[in-house]
């Protein structure tokens, strides 16, 4: 497993895979970008030009061109989502679930591109389904705000292109709403087919796109983790309900409690610091679930509908929390402290542990570059390095050593 460091990129492994095989599910989790129903999309040709997004370099001001077009084209993954499903590793998983062609399924278009219909396309738009995951997918459809949102904040307001019909992924809940409606949410018979189980981190995944924006508010990586764990939280718990209700196989079902777990695990640190009695009703969920798991399918349903509901009710809450050094200092040494917990749940704990500390340094990094940076941003390097992507392969007795050795450095 690979990852973003304060000195060296390299999650972007990890998220090419998980970009690239996303795919789009039957109901009722169905995984698909929102499409909007009132607004016209424009396509991402609109916002290609040189003298508007397709600089090659930031903007020296608001309302100047700027280059997020031309870092979206040029690096990020999502723009590769579509020509995923003419491979043989698509094709293959398409004839299984009785799919004639995966770039014409709406169960396949609906996260590997946008899939608009004429009607949905405003006059002259620069529309092509094969740009993938692309700037209307986000940002959303650009009809009535595309000449108005590069004048800058004081003469087109943020607020006003959101009211014409932008997404606004400013709002870290719904970048991280965005985000899952995708990257997570996945139902048993594509991973029967063949399709990998998926995993999310937001702030890990953010940066090593490569961001084509700029987050300004303070402490913004640690809030975009907090809120994003969970959103995850969230999302994996209703997809183990899911699972569970339709008596999916024992192993899928196993695959989707792991999941859920290691979103609670990596969560539980912060919950203690800022969300104590929220953090006690995730704990004692979790616990139902473990004693219905591998009993009770309809039990541990009910349960996993619950826990779904709490994380939800958590991530508004943690996307209004207010992060300061010493928080998010004190949620990276639990995080480290406790390596029996972080293995618990085998790789799918351990993975979002990694990436929490990760995240968590980088952060105190960039603002206080405590002395032991170098020495932490080696050892934290190293238990990427030793990750492996399968769970079958994760060695628990590795981890704990390479989590302690991050540990012994943190003072």
């Amino acid at each position: 497993m690979t990852r973003i460091s304060p000195v060296a990129t390299a999650l972007s492994l990890l998220v090419a895979a998980a970009v690239v095989l996303v795919a789009a599910l039957p109901q009722p989790l169905e995984a698909q970008l929102p499409i909007s129903k009132e607004h016209k999309y424009t396509g991402t040709g609109s916002c290609a030009a040189s003298n508007c997004h397709g600089a090659k370099k930031p903007a020296a001001k608001p309302g100047d061109p700027d280059d997020t077009y031309t870092i979206w084209a040029s690096k990020d993954k999502h723009n590769k989502a579509y020509n995923t499903l003419t491979k043989k590793e698509s094709v293959a998983m398409a004839q299984k679930m009785k799919i004639a062609k995966a770039t014409e399924s709406d169960k396949c278009l609906g996260c590997h591109a946008l899939y608009l219909s004429k009607e949905q396309m405003a006059p002259r738009a620069k529309y092509d389904v094969a740009d993938g995951v692309s700037c209307d997918s986000c940002h959303g459809p650009a009809e009535k705000w595309l000449e108005g949102h590069d004048k800058g904040e004081k003469e087109w307001p943020h607020a006003k292109s959101v009211s014409l019909g932008m997404y606004d992924t400013k709002d870290v809940l719904k970048r991280a709403e965005q985000c899952v409606s995708c990257h997570l949410s996945i139902d048993a018979e594509m991973v029967a087919a063949g399709h990998p189980t998926m995993i999310f981190e937001l702030d890990s995944f953010s940066q090593s796109q490569p961001p084509h924006w700029k987050d300004q508010k303070e402490w913004f990586g640690p809030l975009a983790w907090g809120t994003g764990q969970a959103v995850a939280l969230r999302e994996s718990a209703d997809q183990l309900a899911t699972r569970a209700k339709r008596n999916a196989p024992d192993k899928l079902v196993q695959e989707s409690w792991d999941q859920t777990r290691g979103h609670a695990i990596a969560l539980r640190a912060l919950l203690a610091q800022v969300a104590a009695e929220a953090g006690k009703a995730v704990e004692s969920q979790v616990a139902a679930i473990a004693e219905a798991m591998g009993k009770d399918k309809a039990k541990a349903a009910s349960s996993a509908s619950a826990l779904a509901k709490t994380a939800g009710d958590l991530s508004k809450r943690l996307a209004q929390t207010k992060f300061t050094k010493d928080i998010v200092w004190t949620v990276l040494k639990a995080q480290v402290g406790d390596p029996e917990r972080a293995t618990s749940a085998g790789l799918r704990s351990a993975e979002q542990v990694a990436m929490a500390v990760d995240s968590l340094f980088r952060a105190v990094n960039a603002v206080a570059k405590p002395p032991e940076g170098k020495a932490i941003d080696a050892a934290i390097g190293k238990m990427f390095d030793e990750l492996p992507t399968k769970p079958a392969d994760f060695d628990a007795k590795k981890f704990t050593a390479n989590l302690q050795n991050v540990a012994k450095n943190i003072k």
